[in-house]
């Protein structure tokens, strides 16, 4: 699961260089559906 954190911290990176609220949001949906998932394991 190590490998998923690394890419959510760059995708993390890339959000926040574009601001881009869009995919601000799409990355929290996911953060939220990796932590409900981990929860669930």
């Amino acid at each position: 699961m190590a490998g998923l954190s690394v890419v959510l911290v760059g995708w993390g990176v890339c959000v926040i260089g574009l601001s881009d609220f869009q995919t601000t949001f799409g990355l929290y949906l996911l953060f939220l559906y990796v932590k409900h998932e981990h929860i669930v394991d």
